[in-house]
């Protein structure tokens, strides 16, 4: 009897410190740990941003075309923010927030914002070597861009809803 009750609180003991364990480390995409891990001073705008698929003449591996234009404000007006960066976006079709796929970005950005001032970052999507996602072409997507100072230090917000667009190219008449 005494081998079974003991055998029964050693394995609800490591439920308990697992569930414990999980609800440290668990975080809700719709939160902002990025305010509770120190970069609280920056604020992100989202000034324009389009997102596409170039499927003519001939479809790439990777036809996803994005772009962003983002406000970033510093409201701290003694400390600047420094190293900080634009990796990426997490692509959702807008109408069932489905997760598409993830989308790498590129800037000429430094990472700084002075003391109480702003700065308007363009990032553009690179092109990848093997197909991320289907392209949703004519469906409205949002994405949640992350802002990054380290692993634990980020902002995310989420874009309006863009209609994913697939241009055809238009046809020579010979």
């Amino acid at each position: 009897m005494c081998k079974r009750v003991s055998r029964y609180f050693g394995t609800l003991g490591a439920a308990i410190v697992l569930l414990a364990f999980l609800e440290m480390v668990s975080c809700d995409d719709t939160s902002d740990p990025g305010d509770a891990a120190g970069i609280s001073d920056l604020s992100v705008q989202v000034i324009e941003g389009h997102i596409s698929a170039n499927l003519q003449p001939i479809v790439p591996p990777d036809p996803i075309l994005c772009q962003l234009i983002l406000r970033l404000t510093n409201t701290n007006s003694t400390n600047p923010l420094t190293g900080l960066s634009i990796p990426s976006a997490v692509v959702f079709l807008g109408s069932n927030s489905t997760e598409l796929g993830i989308i790498r970005f590129e800037t000429d950005w430094d990472g700084a914002i002075g003391a109480g001032g702003a700065d308007t970052v363009t990032v553009t999507k690179i092109q990848e070597d093997q197909e991320i996602f289907v392209p949703p072409c004519n469906e409205s997507v949002y994405l949640r861009v992350r802002v990054v100072k380290t692993a634990v230090q980020f902002k995310q917000i989420k874009t309006p809803s863009y209609l994913f667009g697939c241009p055809v190219s238009a046809t020579r008449d010979e």
